[in-house]
């Protein structure tokens, strides 16, 4: 059972009343349907869970669009590995039979398939180990979280002798810098955006927002968080070309384009985003530095319509927490692994450089990818092409590869894989999520 909120203020409200009715009919127990429900403002998230009762999972849309915005600054083409992870049209995420590998280690799981991509484990007492170490024993009874087409299409396979150990890089890549970045506009999920960046960037980034609204500033921010990102604010009319086209984009390594919220003035959200969005391009083009800007959009139809060169992001509000739900509908035990994905802490799904794992121009199987990124700590599981990353319908991307795929490896193309960040390590001891909250039932899920 869906329970989703309206568009309007009370809308929270009315979800908590649904919430509280069908407790009412259904009674408190685990027996009955599952119930999945989403609430825009925090405040609601606990009454929600608590009426909810032990069959419910209960979404904070807001909050994980910020997540969003926020993961996608820091990794150009997050947003389109999201979108074909949940939309159902290719690979997703399921949970598989590991008999096979009882006793073995994770390790040897990650090179154990040819048509699938293993990401974690599901242990025994429902636990979910999202990108655990290499040398963690798979124990009777646990399932493998799996990133393949179908359901059943999980095949055993020792993928070992296609890795070729000459093509993979050893040296250690170079740490990522501090950041400085731009976010232009406000609405309610800016503080948001602002506290996960908080939370995600390198220690020493500076956040420069420019809005034409009041914005309250925290009263003392927690000195961690100073240490990581320094905000500033400056107030200036962003409907005024001038403004707009009066911008120095020379400091900054990425921008983000919020819109106003729906009912703040005459005109629609996404026609001030795309008004800002061309200015932007227009100093692209006069000063020929392309910018990494991640934008958020009320309206889908309004995606083709965004002047956005192919380095760049767009996050439909609404579209792909819509495709979460779905997705945790389908199989609500993992919701703890969407829920540590799109989290500031622990596994998330990263874009990284090629020439980090393999000989950027030799030739290698997908294989030796993963190899190269399981001897990192990592979960290969798939790649980006920089040659077709402006090319139609992917975009370059490429989910769950066969393992004996070969290809030449340009030093620009990127391979994407579940990594724990530095400085925010992995915590693989089952911890209890924290927007999205699974009470799981007596009954073990099957494999799909």
């Amino acid at each position: 059972m869906l329970v989703l909120p309206s568009g309007e203020p009370a809308g929270d409200a009315e979800v908590l009343r649904v919430l509280l009715a069908l407790r009412a009919v259904l009674g408190d127990g685990s027996d009955g349907p599952p119930v999945l429900a989403a609430v825009r403002d925090d405040r609601y998230r606990a009454p929600a869970r608590l009426a909810a009762g032990p069959r419910g999972t209960v979404l904070e849309t807001d909050t994980v669009t910020a997540r969003l915005i926020a993961q996608c600054v820091g990794r150009p083409g997050l947003s389109l590995v999201l979108r074909d992870l949940l939309d159902f049209a290719g690979d997703e995420f399921h949970l598989a039979d590991g008999s096979a590998f009882h006793g073995g280690t994770f390790g040897t799981v990650l090179l154990g398939h040819a048509t699938s991509c293993v990401v974690g484990l599901f242990t025994p007492d429902g636990r979910t180990l999202l990108n655990p170490p290499a040398d963690t024993v798979v124990a009777p009874g646990t399932l493998l979280i799996v990133l393949t087409r179908d359901d059943g299409t999980t095949r055993p396979e020792d993928c070992r002798p296609l890795v070729d150990r000459a093509a993979i890089v050893t040296d250690p890549p170079p740490p990522d810098g501090a950041a400085h970045l731009l976010l232009l506009g406000w609405n309610r999920r800016a503080p948001l955006v602002v506290d996960q960046l908080r939370r995600t960037v390198r220690p020493g980034s500076v956040l420069h927002v420019v809005t034409d609204r009041a914005v309250p500033g925290p009263a003392r921010e927690p000195e961690t968080a100073a240490a990581r990102l320094t905000v500033r604010f400056q107030s200036a009319d962003l409907s005024r070309p001038e403004t707009l086209l009066g911008l120095d984009l020379a400091p900054y390594d990425g921008m983000v384009v919020l819109g106003p919220d729906p009912g703040d003035g005459p005109d629609r959200p996404d026609d001030r985003t795309l008004v800002t969005l061309l200015a932007v391009r227009l100093l692209e083009d006069r000063t020929g530095r392309e910018m990494r800007v991640v934008t958020e959009l009320v309206d889908d139809r309004n995606r083709p319509l965004a002047p956005l060169n192919p380095g760049s992001d767009v996050i439909v509000s609404g579209e792909l927490t819509g495709l979460l739900m779905a997705q945790i509908a389908q199989n609500r035990h993992l919701a703890a692994v969407f829920d540590e994905l799109f989290s500031a802490d622990g596994s998330t799904i990263c874009l990284r450089p090629a020439a980090h794992y393999v000989r950027p121009g030799g030739e290698a199987s997908f294989a030796t990818v993963v190899a190269a990124a399981r001897d990192r700590g990592e979960c290969a599981i798939g790649y980006r092409r920089h040659d077709r990353r402006a090319t139609l319908p992917d975009l370059g991307v490429r989910l769950n590869p066969h393992k004996g795929e070969r290809r030449a490896w340009d030093a620009e193309d990127q391979v994407v894989v579940v990594a724990s960040e530095p400085g925010g390590p992995a915590d693989s001891s089952g911890r209890a999520t924290e927007e999205l909250q699974v009470e799981r039932a007596d009954t073990r899920p099957h494999p799909q």
